[in-house]
Formats: C-alpha cells, sequence, structure tokens
C-alpha cells in the first residue's frame, strides 16, 4: 500500500508534459531568410523574414493556428512594426492541407483581393505552379509578362 501510494504521489508531483515549441528556419533563392517559431500551445505562430546579414526582420507575420496547427489567419508587420495587412487562409482536405485561397484586407480591415494558390506535380513532388490573384472587385489581375533582355 504504501508502494502506491508513494507512486501516486510521484505521479502526480511529475510536471505535465510541455508542448514543445519548434522552429523552423529557411533559405529562399534570392538570398533572404525566415525564421518561424510555433508554439503549439498558444496555436500561434511568428515568422519573421530578413535579408541576408540582417540581424533586423523587413517582415514579420503573426500566424493564428487551428487545432491542427495549420494556419487560420496572419497580419503581417513592416519593420517599423506597423501592421499593413491582415489575411485568411482556405486550405484543402488534403494531407497535409495546403493553403488553397488566401484573402487579403489591408490594415484597417477592407478588402483588397484574394490570391488562388494553384498546386501541382513538379518533379513527382506536390509543389504550387502559380497563383491567381484578384482584386477586391473579384477581377483577375493579369499577370505580367516575363520577357527576355534583348543584347
Amino acid at each position: 500500500m504504501k508502494t502506491l501510494l508513494a507512486l501516486l504521489l510521484l505521479a502526480t508531483s511529475l510536471p505535465a508534459k510541455e508542448i514543445a515549441k519548434r522552429i523552423t528556419n529557411r533559405q529562399f533563392e534570392d538570398g533572404t531568410w525566415s525564421s518561424k517559431e510555433t508554439d503549439p500551445e498558444k496555436r500561434r505562430a511568428i515568422e519573421r523574414f530578413y535579408v541576408l546579414g540582417s540581424k533586423t526582420p523587413y517582415q514579420t507575420i503573426l500566424y493564428q493556428l487551428d487545432e491542427d496547427m495549420n494556419p487560420m489567419s496572419g497580419i503581417y508587420y513592416n519593420a517599423r512594426n506597423q501592421v499593413f495587412q491582415k489575411c485568411t487562409y482556405k486550405l484543402d482536405g488534403g494531407n497535409p492541407p495546403r493553403v488553397i485561397q488566401e484573402v487579403v484586407y489591408n490594415a484597417q480591415g477592407v478588402l483588397t483581393g484574394t490570391n488562388n494558390n494553384i498546386y501541382g506535380t513538379r518533379d513527382g513532388r506536390s509543389t504550387l505552379l502559380s497563383v491567381d490573384r484578384y482584386d477586391a472587385s473579384g477581377n483577375l489581375i493579369p499577370r505580367a509578362k516575363v520577357t527576355g533582355r534583348k543584347r
């Protein structure tokens, strides 16, 4: 009985299992990089974007996450820590889910447009192929044509 009581006392005195924060660093082709800290307990993530060699982020995004740690919304901050954009995200039913639409608002909460992500396969892997952008009225914004430089 004393052993059972001691085990019970020990079990109740142990700290609850802590949910670990996760940090993900990414490097982009243009030389910029980001560091994203995900906090499952608070259901939020903070991603900071940097220019190579800089210690001050030029952009920060605060994501609200759902119970599966997928983004539901984001608040975008500039280098002066001022809000310049807010977004909500719609996900597909994939595993893992992907953002299929981003509804974009300005800092005052006025709709400025939507971005619809087009996914496909490249080199045998699912990847983002393009983004269709629409203005606040729902009109497709034409993509800029890329032309080669003449020599």
